[in-house]
């Protein structure tokens, strides 16, 4: 008896004649993303926290307002929301926000600097000697080769 593979075969739907359902999300699928075709340019789309354990955290949604994060509307992207959702665009505790990209850049570079400034000074001050001490200098490694004396 010989076994055929199932999933070789094709499927058809319940009705002759009807088309095949194709799954879209799979198990691996991340549910936030957000196909870069679909975000326009000069924009940046992030998810935002909304509320905590279904609690709205209205202090958070205002400092995202003060820096120009505003929620991106369902007609947007009508494939991310249920049919006939009105308002934006949410997933569990998290919204959907846009804002200029430049600011988001810049909000970038300002972490990166945050996060280099307590590595630059620890490495200033291992350069720095106090008054009355021993220099420190770079070693300088040899790259040239001399004849040994006999």
């Amino acid at each position: 008896m010989t076994r055929t593979n199932p999933r070789s075969e094709p499927r058809l739907g319940p009705r002759e004649g009807e088309a095949r359902l194709v799954r879209k999300r799979k198990a691996n699928t991340d549910a936030y993303h957000i196909p870069p075709e679909l975000i326009p340019p000069g924009v940046s789309y992030e998810w935002k926290r909304k509320a905590v354990y279904g609690q709205p955290d209205h202090a958070h949604m205002l400092g995202l307002k003060e820096n120009h994060w505003t929620e991106v509307p369902v007609s947007r992207l009508p494939h991310m929301m249920p049919e006939g959702h009105t308002g934006c665009i949410e997933r569990g505790d998290l919204v959907l926000m846009e804002r200029p990209a430049y600011l988001t850049e810049e909000a970038m570079q300002e972490m990166r600097e945050d996060a280099f400034r307590p590595i630059q000074a620890q490495q200033a001050r291992l350069g720095d000697t106090p008054s009355g001490t021993l220099e420190r200098t770079v070693a300088r490694v040899r790259t040239s080769f001399d004849d040994i004396p006999e």
